[in-house]
């Protein structure tokens, strides 16, 4: 009986060890297949593809969006691009194809925001992204990546892709008002006449706005210039009872003259000012029109074009645009003199030096400003230092002075100074 027992418990060891290792075998099929799965969607195209948007325009009238893609260096099978567009309630997803789209190559999308079934109002458009869709390896099943580039801002008529930031400073005129009607009277701009997708008219308003006492720059806003009543439609920017008959004969004075209408806005390469162009025409008895591009204005060779008119090119709109030694004066690049100098009377705290006073310091704050540099020609005081707070003098016969950008100098009573816009004097000491 004890034989058989052992016997027993070794059939019984030998079953559990066979259920394990078959319980282990299917858990790894399953396990297998998933890592399969999982690799086989891993590919260099979703991290290689690079696309950049260069720009993007809006027309308001046909509801197109014309955005220009760039393809930087990275290897893929680039097929085709995604369009997410976004104003504050809605995200419509629109696709593009193609057969090539080399790297370095630039294509212009021409995009269809009005399109059947799109919830999107084109006038609040504040973004478009862009994602690749691509062929990972050699297979042929495709993959969509992730949002290469975005534009955030196109509420505008046109956009420019650079991304550039405006500062807070730079959208004031500088010009000191108490009320909106100090810095300019509001009103519609001639030509921008259009309706909106609820058949209503709108127009943009030049607007003027005071903030802090300053006047900000005026800002073009698409404002709802009427409400077609039931009985009417918007056509054209105007709220018409029927469609107006004509005569090819009659256009011009049935229809309209044929005009440029809309904000005048920029084209790259060649420099020129286009815009909007309406053409009228007489289809079956009744007048419709054709809104196109043009170019208005080429510039001339030394000019740029830029907010809608030809300038001439800056030499420089920052000290850092010109060589060492010359600073930016009024869009030129001059040589840099020094904007005051004079004689110590006095430092302070005695043997330190954060302090000095001058009777050949300005009494107001004139064009001493913090942050200039000052240097002590023939002093103990090597190098360059900086005005960290300038005091001008209270009272007539009172003396200004400077804290310098150190507690710790080797300045003394009666030594020389001088301040400078930029460092460039620095190297020379």
């Amino acid at each position: 009986m004890k034989n058989k027992r052992g016997l027993s418990q070794i059939v019984t060891t030998i079953i559990l060890i066979l259920l394990i290792i078959m319980a282990i075998a299917s858990i790894w099929i399953v396990v297998d297949r998933l890592i399969l799965q999982g690799t086989s969607k891993i590919n260099l195209e979703q991290f290689t593809i690079n696309l950049k948007i260069v720009s993007a325009k809006i027309n308001y009238s046909s509801g197109i969006a014309e955005v220009r893609v760039k393809r930087n260096p990275g290897e893929g099978n680039l097929t085709g691009i995604k369009f997410i567009v976004e104003d504050p309630r809605t995200t419509e997803v629109f696709e593009e194809r193609f057969i090539r789209f080399e790297e370095l190559a630039e294509k212009t999308f021409n995009i269809d925001l009005l399109i059947s079934g799109t919830d999107l109002i084109i006038y609040e458009i504040e973004k478009i992204s862009i994602a690749p869709i691509y062929v990972a390896g050699s297979g042929i099943s495709e993959s969509l990546g992730s949002i290469s580039d975005s534009i955030s801002g196109v509420k505008e008529l046109n956009i420019n892709g650079s991304e550039e930031t405006t500062e807070e400073n730079e959208s004031q005129t500088g010009e000191e008002c108490i009320t909106n009607l100090d810095c300019g009277e509001d009103y519609f701009i001639e030509g921008t006449r259009a309706c909106d997708i609820f058949g209503n008219v709108v127009q943009y308003k030049k607007t003027f706005e005071c903030e802090n006492n300053l006047c900000n720059l005026p800002k073009n806003v698409l404002t709802t210039k009427e409400l077609c009543s039931t009985e009417t439609t918007c056509l054209e920017g105007y709220c018409i009872t029927e469609p107006i008959a004509c005569t090819n004969e009659t256009i011009t004075t049935d229809c309209g003259i044929d005009d440029w209408i809309g904000i005048t806005d920029c084209q790259i390469n060649p420099e020129a000012i286009i815009q909007n162009f309406r053409t009228y025409f007489c289809n079956e008895g009744f007048c419709e029109s054709i809104t196109e591009t043009r170019i208005k204005e080429e510039c001339i060779e030394d000019e740029i074009c830029y907010g809608g008119e030809c300038l001439e090119a800056l030499e420089c709109t920052q000290n850092s645009d010109c060589i060492p030694g010359k600073i930016c004066k009024e869009g030129n690049c001059e040589i840099e003199i020094k904007i005051n100098n004079g004689s110590i009377r006095s430092i302070w705290p005695f043997g330190i030096g954060e302090y000095f006073d001058s009777f050949d310091l300005p009494l107001e704050s004139a064009n001493i400003s913090v942050g200039q540099y000052i240097i002590f020609p023939e002093s103990s005081q090597a190098g360059c230092l900086q005005i960290k707070e300038f005091f001008p003098a209270t009272f007539e016969e009172g003396i200004s002075y400077i804290r310098l950008n150190t507690a710790s100098t080797n300045i003394s009573d009666g030594d020389n100074y001088e301040i400078w816009e930029t460092d460039y004097i620095c190297s020379l000491q």
